[in-house]
């Protein structure tokens, strides 16, 4: 009666949670991958409680035909590859998505890519006929390359988690998926050697192990009830509601402290345009002023472009794309920063385009990027012979913009904090220390990444902007 009970719970629990995931959350794409996992966990204690369980009781109650046995042990087939074949695909498939790390397209086309060795180990090494036999090591080193890339996918996606409290919540669904996915593989992967069926009765050779798969499903069940017991039942939800509301907060701020420092630069270069526009013209210095007049109009525009993109101040970065030539957008930049050059300060801005194309990209936000990056290298300069050359380079299937400067440096403590929001080390108080965590944002946007490359206290630092090859173009004609 115990063997009955536990054979039963096995599947029915697995089975239950799964469907229960499909069915609540079915528009979550990882609810969707794990509810397959919990399903296609629960079909050898299935298949085993047919053999084990169901077919003795007919025999019993004598309600066992020869025709109701074979049906029996078809039906038992299908649900053993289930699990020996599919159960470490699907886990990876909840890693992938679980990790944040690739696009909605990238992620499908993952799904079908890594299925196809499933479907080629299922027509090479797959048994559909009675008398029925398998042998475990025909899958076990196959699929536990499945669940190394697994584990580590989702060990890396708590790493990179910055946010606190959701750093927290992706460490407990890591220890819970892997060490019951570990322990599950050691019993039923390892534990298992070969069985059978249909010449005789069911036969099982392996350590025994799988026989206390019940604590594996236990141990699921215990490590949600304890994390019930100790933020609520309630408690959860309103954790997770409450982190909602905390973030969507920070997100207003943010918004709101990003559109003020684009403002902030700007005014400053219309403040000095308007002034030197006053003097050249009480020189009457005709051309000069057009020029200057010509650079205030482009802040302007910019500016404008910059507020009418962050709508109500608090919205996310959403981009408008186009192909736009790199050194256009890099020398469109430097252009809104000549007006520095100008005013007295003992510094050189130099270029070297090692590479030059066309880049799919939203052009106001990463000429903002490009400013800010420069803005904040000047910053950092000496007062006198401070230098900053921006390099472009194709590397490895990306492209990549250097921003080197001779400045003080980044002292070491600080290097992982840069891109923090309101993170600064700047004294004075119109900086709010959302300029390089906007660049962040930016980057991230566009499946990139910007970082320091290297920094060195008193020598200078060289930050990376690094845009994905798919869009980047390489064309040096105009």
């Amino acid at each position: 009666m115990r063997r009955i009970v536990l054979y039963v719970f096995m599947f029915l629990s697995l089975w239950t949670v799964g469907f229960t995931l499909l069915i609540k959350n079915r528009k979550s794409a990882f609810s969707r991958s794990m509810g397959y996992s919990f399903l296609a966990a629960g079909t050898p204690s299935f298949a085993f409680s047919i053999h084990l369980v169901f077919i003795p009781l007919l025999e019993r109650l004598d309600l066992l035909t020869p025709s109701l046995r074979r049906l029996l042990e078809w039906i038992s087939i299908p649900a053993i590859h289930t699990y020996w074949y599919s159960f470490a695909y699907f886990i990876l498939i909840s890693a992938i998505v679980f990790s944040g790390f690739f696009s909605t397209k990238s992620t499908r086309i993952a799904t079908f890519l890594l299925i196809i060795p499933v479907l080629v180990m299922i027509g090479v090494t797959a048994d559909f006929n009675i008398p029925f036999e398998f042998e475990v090591k025909k899958v076990r080193l196959f699929f536990a390359l499945y669940l190394i890339a697994a584990f580590l996918l989702y060990f890396a996606s708590c790493i990179k988690e910055q946010d606190h409290l959701m750093r927290k919540n992706r460490y407990r669904t890591t220890v819970l998926v892997v060490s019951a996915t570990m322990l599950a593989y050691l019993n039923d992967f390892i534990g298992m050697v070969r069985f059978s069926f249909g010449s005789g009765p069911f036969q099982i050779e392996s350590n025994g192990m799988w026989k206390f798969n019940y604590l594996i499903i236990l141990w699921v069940v215990a490590y949600f009830f304890f994390y019930g017991v100790k933020y609520g039942f309630m408690g959860i939800k309103l954790r997770i509601e409450d982190h909602k509301h905390d973030y969507s907060m920070r997100h207003l701020t943010e918004g709101t402290q990003i559109l003020n420092h684009a403002i902030k630069n700007e005014l400053q270069k219309i403040n000095y345009l308007n002034a030197r526009a006053m003097t050249l013209i009480d020189r009457d210095q005709k051309e000069q002023t057009r020029d200057a007049l010509r650079s205030l109009s482009r802040v302007s525009d910019h500016l404008l472009d910059m507020m009418n993109r962050l709508k109500d101040k608090a919205e996310d970065i959403v981009l408008q794309e186009g192909e736009h030539r790199l050194s256009e957008l890099i020398d469109q930049t430097l252009a809104t920063i000549k007006p520095l050059l100008e005013n007295g300060n003992s510094f050189h801005i130099g270029r070297q385009y090692d590479v030059d194309g066309l880049v799919v990209c939203d052009a106001t936000h990463v000429r903002e990027l490009l400013s800010n990056v420069c803005l904040n290298a000047i910053d950092a300069l000496p007062r006198e012979d401070g230098c900053i050359r921006i390099t472009t380079k194709y590397v490895k299937n990306s492209l990549y913009i250097y921003v080197k400067d001779n400045g003080k440096g980044i002292p070491e403590e600080n290097r992982k904090r840069i891109f923090d929001p309101f993170f600064t080390t700047k004294k004075n108080t119109s900086s709010y220390g959302l300029g390089l965590s906007y660049c962040y944002s930016v980057m991230n946007k566009h499946g990139g990444k910007i970082g320091i490359a290297e920094s060195e206290i008193g020598k200078g630092t060289t930050l990376y902007i690094k845009f994905p090859g798919r869009r980047f173009r390489i064309d040096t004609g105009r």
